[in-house]
């Protein structure tokens, strides 16, 4: 499915999720992709917990601060790369494997010597995407069940209706998915985009639910108090407000090209730096997909770089 699937939505009763109608070789109605669709149980944070049993081999909460390529001639090919994190450790490599999400690259530079003019080009040329997902869970369902998503209307006549939420700046129309059409558990995961993003950014998710819930009140019969009470819980994306993500996803805007995308992708220092994520994959940016096509993609790149480093070592 689209987007950065995490543990912030309903609990799943199975590993898989049904396909509403999709096949091998059609698009589903509830994604953006043809064949059947999968959601992890208790989100994708889930598959890290494995390789957490690791050891010393994956240290966690270490914030990298400045990544160097320390080399060996004028060409950059030599060397090593050296990470620096804000704990004090240093960690030398003979590569890396940069999945910093692309939003935290736009947010300042820490590679020296700076990247090369076609990367950084890429980088502040590449668009980020800013949106919240609010997903309600109900005792019941007072939607149409079937549609993979359901459009709700308020009414103009609501819009200056003395409700505690009627300023924030929900507009007149809501997009939600519709989880019991794809999964069967009376759950809409609402969209917020634009102008409601930067109203929900850093408000308790207690005030985001009283104002969706005001809306689908007033969408669905004027000023009936039902649809509030049916609400059992919520739960709210904050892609934007997490400072190691800055963002939901990547996306191309004005002047951006499909070169861009190649260059963000293209190794530095001599192969030595390699760059993944799902902003390095355009034809499934915005996605788990190009996140897990980057991640084949550029270990397959660094042990190719690896073999062929360690046989001019050996020929030399």
């Amino acid at each position: 499915d689209n987007d950065h699937d995490d543990d912030d939505g309903p609990e799943q009763e199975s590993g898989v999720a049904p396909t509403a109608g999709g096949g091998d070789v059609e698009y589903s109605p509830e994604g953006d992709f043809y064949g059947p669709h999968c959601t992890v149980k208790s989100g994708m944070s889930s598959l890290l917990k494995p390789l957490t049993n690791h050891g010393e081999e994956i240290m966690l909460e270490q914030e990298v601060v400045k990544i160097r390529h320390h080399g060996d001639g004028n060409d950059g090919n030599g060397g090593v790369v050296v990470l620096e994190t804000q704990s004090g450790l240093v960690v030398h490599a003979d590569a890396c494997i940069v999945a910093i999400p692309l939003a935290c690259l736009q947010a300042g530079n820490i590679f020296e010597p700076k990247l090369s003019v076609a990367k950084q080009e890429s980088i502040g040329t590449l668009r980020v995407g800013h949106y919240k997902k609010v997903f309600l869970t109900f005792d019941r369902i007072f939607w149409p069940a079937d549609p993979a998503f359901v459009g709700f209307i308020r009414p103009a006549s609501m819009s200056s209706s003395s409700s505690s939420s009627s300023s924030s700046p929900l507009g007149k129309h809501l997009l939600a998915d519709n989880l019991w059409a794809r999964d069967g558990l009376a759950c809409l995961e609402v969209i917020l985009v634009a102008d409601a993003v930067a109203w929900a950014n850093g408000r308790p998710t207690e005030e985001i639910r009283d104002a969706v819930l005001d809306f689908l009140a007033a969408a669905v019969d004027g000023d009936d108090d039902d649809v509030r009470e049916l609400c059992i819980d919520c739960k709210v994306t904050r892609w934007e407000e997490d400072p190691y993500s800055r963002g939901a996803y990547s996306t191309f805007g004005t002047g951006c090209e499909e070169r861009h995308a190649v260059a963000l992708r293209d190794p530095e220092w001599g192969g030595r730096l390699v760059f993944a994520g799902e902003h390095t994959i355009s034809e499934f940016e915005g996605s788990v997909h190009a996140a897990l096509f980057s991640g084949y993609d550029s270990s397959k790149t660094v042990l190719e770089f690896l073999k062929k480093n360690r046989t001019m070592v050996e020929d030399a």
